[in-house]
């Protein structure tokens, strides 16, 4: 007689994130890819960068699953060299070697197109990512780029900084929202009060930074200047001790909040975002945001007092404390399989210029 009993539902299960690499090779990768970028006049970049994405790419794992990327760097060439004539007619032009005019036509065309560029940058990142042989895809349209990149931060502006938690909002739901695996989409429900929190923390912290450094600087000061005589300020040593305090509590500060911030919003944008049209598969990170800001602060100080030779040691381990604390969440029990999407190759170019200016707009 058959068993006819009803079939227990699937069980949750926990996918943890790992990452597999070391400082000691990626240094070799780094130094190798510092000597010919250098070498070559900076021809060789994108083959460096290509190198360094498929090293962390193929050192993290998911569910016994690596990560690949898939960019060519000839392709990618094309697009750093029109960049960075842009910038090299910039800099002439500001400093009077060629017409300021044309520094100045460029830097307004590269402002035109910001917003362009980050949504072609976006395409060919998640285009160039690949999970078990899937490729990510970003849908977003351009005039929603300039509908976020410029119409939130004029607002931003407009306020004195009021509105800038909504534009980094905004910014997340741009990428989030339009991101897929495959013909999976990826769904992000932020909000603005957790926002608000995050960067008013921010803030405080910023605050109570600068009180308990600067306090004893701002009195010290005060009782020093009684004792310079008029116009002597400018070269007396104590006038560079308290100026160079200044800037190190700047310093201090910089590492500690960029920390804080990074692990609180890594932490908010995880617990809010899905995949899947049942959004049955979830994310979640235990990150400890005062492990990491340590983390943050020391790997800061070390690129710095050792001339960026610690750079590879510092982002290896960043990356090792950030992804062994994010793990994925499927109600079903697995990851599921993706249908993959047939797509045309992307321009570099985006990608090209947002690594040249330094924004961040990856996963």
């Amino acid at each position: 007689m058959e068993d006819s009993s009803p079939t227990p539902p699937p069980s949750p299960k926990d996918f943890p994130m790992q990452f597999h690499g070391s400082a000691s090779e990626y240094f070799k990768i780094w130094i190798v890819n510092l000597a010919l970028t250098v070498l070559t006049l900076g021809i060789y970049y994108p083959w460096a960068m290509v190198r360094t994405r498929r090293y962390f790419y193929a050192n993290t794992e998911l569910d016994s699953h690596r990560f690949d990327y898939l960019a060519d760097p000839k392709k990618m060439l094309k697009g750093y060299l029109l960049i960075y004539t842009a910038i090299i007619l910039y800099v002439l032009g500001m400093n009077n070697i060629i017409s300021p005019f044309i520094g100045f036509i460029v830097i307004m065309a590269l402002i035109a197109l910001g917003p362009f560029l980050m949504a072609a940058s976006l395409r060919f990142r998640h285009h160039n990512t690949s999970y078990r042989n899937v490729r990510f895809k970003f849908l977003g349209r351009t005039s929603d780029a300039y509908a976020v990149y410029w119409g939130y931060a004029l607002l931003t502006y407009i306020t004195l900084g009021i509105m800038f938690p909504i534009f980094r909002l905004k910014i997340y739901e741009y990428i989030f929202d339009n991101s897929s695996l495959g013909k999976t989409p990826f769904s992000y429900k932020g909000e603005g009060g957790p926002m608000y929190t995050i960067f008013l923390s921010a803030l405080g912290l910023m605050i109570a930074i600068a009180a308990i450094f600067m306090t004893p600087i701002i009195v010290f000061g005060i009782f020093q200047s009684g004792n310079v005589e008029e116009g002597a300020a400018a070269t007396d040593p104590m006038f560079f001790l308290i100026m160079g305090s200044i800037y190190l509590v700047y310093f201090i500060g910089f590492a500690f909040i960029s920390g804080f911030i990074r692990a609180k919003t890594l932490r908010y944008n995880l617990s809010v975002l899905t995949l899947g049209y049942e959004k049955d598969v979830s994310f979640k990170s235990d990150l400890n945001v005062w492990k990491f800001v340590w983390l943050n602060f020391t790997n800061i100080f070390a690129t710095f007092f050792s001339l960026g030779l610690l750079s590879a040691w510092a982002k290896v381990r960043a990356t090792k404390m950030v992804l062994s604390s994010i793990s994925v969440v499927s109600q079903q029990g697995d990851l599921g399989s993706h249908e993959s999407v047939n797509e045309t190759d992307q321009s570099a170019t985006g990608e090209a210029a947002v690594d040249a200016m330094d924004f961040d707009v990856g996963f």
